[in-house]
């Protein structure tokens, strides 16, 4: 499968992902309180944390290596059993400890029942490996929406029942059981009828044991402010934080998961070539930019609005939390993919380095900010963090890449003036009514439609290189009218 149909299914794949979670969300949202939403994000902060303690890149291993011979996905296999026996243990023999650290008891009822999520992640994660691998990203679709969508019917299902907070690790648990069962059917020849190994043991922990720093201190950074914000002011403030900032956390868990694992599989390809990794990263970061964004641009102008409409009275607090995380969000874009990037080129070795610094920095601020100046400033300190990442892994992609500083800054130029064009006319909107927390369907509908519209013409104006796959998009529908009249 090449890269570009590779990118399609992912990116049609994991957009029905976010329209679910997103979708989810909205009804959640209005089913359930800030708190209620806040216990659940406080226990998924240990589960990622203990996710990072085991992980040793087992996914990024399947990917990387040239040859899996037998003994090798033997071994691979043999691993993922221990991850998950052990993260189903540690979620359990925390619970009561994060439960105590958070001052609510709801935080260690929520963690046992999500341990047996824990249990099964390990799993799917080694399953999408193998599929990426093998360059079969319908599969990962697959696994993916039904993951996402079961795990959001039966959430919402449970809550109207009256669940409570209950619903939410309920819903994940039974999504992730269906999606393991798809994909151990998928992969049934490779999963289910290698035996097991110990015999590359030793290479695969030599080459997790790099991941495995920078896996355990991204996860830290970015799931402790959960807890810390518990503590500091509460789980409402932590549903409040939360429901800002997931629209953009969404985001990336999709649709740049999508990008990020076609580029992955494309620069295991092209390393080896003269060229080497440089022109597809930058391609891709082409595409990724003037794409996202003009998007976050314009959710960063219309957040509040935006909040209100979406999720009722009682949320509109988190309206400021996702403009600051949406200015973040954009930030991080200038690295997009870093981890791929390091990992595929051999640099894996910067990984732990750079995300010691940035969550030293990052959770040291947060804690300052939640403790001192609440929701708002703690929130802020996500822009600090994004700036830090740019500074940290741009000289390493440059290397990596052999694109210069200012191939970088110009594969960035016409993306960042396309964003510009594009939130024009929501900043002359606001500016004109005096920026209101909410707005009428008419008026916050008319702002994004003619924000859609100038990010269309303004593509086309400054010929952007993302003019050209949209209008091959509408070529190939033009071609198929024919056919289908």
């Amino acid at each position: 499968m090449s890269a570009r149909k590779g990118l399609t299914y992912l990116l049609g794949g994991n957009a029905g992902g976010f329209v679910i979670q997103f979708a989810a969300s909205v009804a959640m949202a209005r089913l359930l309180t800030p708190g209620e939403m806040g216990v659940y994000a406080a226990s998924m902060a240990i589960v990622w944390i203990i996710n990072g303690v085991l992980n040793v890149g087992l996914q990024s291993y399947c990917v990387r290596e040239r040859e899996m011979p037998p003994e090798k996905l033997g071994t691979v296999l043999l691993l993922t059993l221990v991850q998950s026996a052990v993260f189903g243990l540690g979620l359990l023999i925390a619970a009561p400890l994060i439960g105590g650290f958070a001052r609510d008891h709801r935080v260690t009822e929520s963690i046992i029942i999500l341990s047996w999520f824990g249990a099964l992640m390990p799993v799917l994660v080694t399953s999408y490996g193998l599929m990426q691998r093998a360059m079969r990203f319908e599969r990962v679709v697959i696994c993916t929406l039904s993951n996402i969508g079961i795990s959001a019917a039966v959430t919402i299902a449970l809550a109207a029942q009256g669940y409570s907070w209950r619903s939410m690790p309920i819903g994940s648990g039974v999504g992730v059981t269906f999606a393991v069962v798809l994909a151990l059917w998928f992969q049934r020849a490779q999963m289910l009828r290698t035996p097991l190994s110990r015999a590359y043991i030793g290479p695969i922990m030599v080459f997790g044991s790099r991941i495995f720093s920078a896996s355990l201190i991204l996860n830290i950074t970015n799931r402790v402010p959960d807890i810390v914000l518990t503590r500091a002011a509460g789980t409402a403030a932590t549903g409040l934080y939360n429901r800002g900032a997931n629209l953009v956390d969404n985001f990336n868990n999709t649709l740049m998961k999508s990008f990020s694992r076609v580029l992955a599989s494309q620069m295991a390809r092209d390393r080896q070539t003269p060229a080497g990794i440089g022109p597809v990263y930058a391609r891709m970061s082409r595409l990724i930019t003037g794409l996202f964004w003009p998007a976050f641009a314009v959710l960063g102008v219309l957040a509040a609005p935006i909040v209100a409409f979406l999720f009722g009275p009682k949320w509109v607090a988190a309206g400021p939390v996702l403009s600051i995380v949406a200015a973040a969000g954009a930030i991080n874009l200038a690295v997009a993919s870093r981890s791929e990037v390091l990992v595929t080129s051999g640099r894996e070795r910067e990984l732990p380095r750079n995300e010691a610094i940035r969550g030293v920095i990052g959770v040291t601020l947060f804690t300052l900010a939640a403790y001192s100046g609440g929701l708002i400033l703690a929130a802020s300190t996500r822009i600090v963090d994004a700036v830090v990442a740019v500074i940290l892994y741009s000289p390493g992609i440059r290397a990596a890449t052999g694109l210069s500083r200012g191939e970088m800054w110009r594969a960035f130029a016409r993306s960042a003036l396309v964003a510009a064009a594009t939130a024009a006319p929501a900043v002359i909107g606001m500016a004109l009514l005096g920026w209101p927390n909410a707005l009428r369907t008419i008026e916050l509908f008319g702002m994004i439609s003619a924000c859609g519209v100038a990010w269309f013409v303004s593509l086309f104006l400054l010929r952007h290189e993302l003019a050209h796959e949209v209008a091959n998009v509408f070529a190939k529908a033009r071609a198929r009218l024919p056919r289908l009249a």
